[in-house]
């Protein structure tokens, strides 16, 4: 059952890489960052963490609620309202999403001229979405185990982001973290 956990843990570090990426362009300079963020996170921990993920929701086990047509049409509308700041946060991105480099520019457009990370927003609105068709423990596992990661990962990002970039921390304090503030 909890074989799942392997391939999930390994993702989340692997993935935690883009998070180092000052660090890596002082040892390797920018385009080994780039590298070594690209091959850790992209090509093997994004893949090793979805694996892990889909062997948690794809487990035989019994539901912790019994899923209907309306759960169905609530967790598939979940899914697309969630996947709508995280496509929209990587249009804005384009190349940095996927290879960042010490010389990235703040994106505060878009989504992120609301929120700082949409794509993990977008991320954990996907994952409830998925409880919703396939409520078992195992999902339910795999999906706090990963909004945790999101919530460490975020906080490292920040970290990274805010030594490449002082433009960062004037951000963080304008533009919330994952919920857009409504204004009166």
């Amino acid at each position: 059952m909890s074989l799942f956990l392997i391939p999930l843990l390994l993702g989340f570090i692997l993935c935690s890489a883009s998070a180092f990426t000052t660090f890596f362009s002082q040892r390797w300079g920018a385009l080994g960052a780039t590298y070594a963020v690209v091959i850790l996170r992209d090509f093997l921990g994004i893949p090793a963490w979805v694996v892990g993920l889909l062997l948690a929701f794809r487990l035989e086990n019994p539901f912790i609620m019994q899923p209907s047509s309306l759960t169905d049409i609530l967790g598939w509308l979940v899914i697309l309202f969630g996947a709508v700041p995280g496509i929209w946060g990587l249009l804005v991105l384009r190349r940095r999403s996927y290879a960042p480099t010490i010389h990235d520019t703040l994106a505060a457009i878009g989504p992120y001229a609301f929120i700082r990370h949409p794509i993990y927003s977008g991320l954990a609105l996907q994952l409830l979405g998925l409880l919703f068709l396939r409520p078992t423990l195992p999902a339910l596992l795999a999906s706090l185990l990963t909004t945790a990661w999101i919530n460490v990962q975020v906080r490292l990002e920040e970290s990274d982001l805010a030594s490449r970039m002082s433009a960062y921390l004037a951000y963080m304090e304008r533009v919330p973290r994952f919920i857009p503030k409504i204004k009166r």
